[in-house]
């Protein structure tokens, strides 16, 4: 994803993204710009598998946390509503998918 002609999701020499250096720094207003500009927020530092979550958790960042977790939700939630239609349409109701798995 690019804003302009600049590519959110770029990688510095020190390996981080643009979305995990405003995490790490507590600029929560830069994550929502960077994430509404299509940042992935599951981008892992190579150095210690740390995502912009966690970073920002470490820091007590509480408003990056609030961005970042949003996020998160809604990811989830989109994921949950695309398993359920392929169950639907697979027509297998949820009760009969957990039953199976006992």
């Amino acid at each position: 994803h690019t804003v302009g002609k600049c590519n959110v999701n770029t990688v510095a020499k020190d390996g981080e993204s643009p979305l995990f250096t405003a995490a790490k720094s507590g600029y929560s207003d830069l994550c929502r710009l960077l994430l509404d500009s299509g940042a992935d927020s599951d981008f892992v530092l190579p150095t210690n598998q740390h995502t912009p979550l966690i970073t920002a958790a470490s820091n007590d960042f509480e408003d990056v946390i609030k961005v970042l977790l949003k996020v998160s939700m809604i990811r989830c939630l989109f994921s949950i509503a695309a398993v359920s239609a392929i169950m639907l349409a697979e027509g297998v109701s949820s009760f009969t998918r957990i039953q199976g798995l006992g």
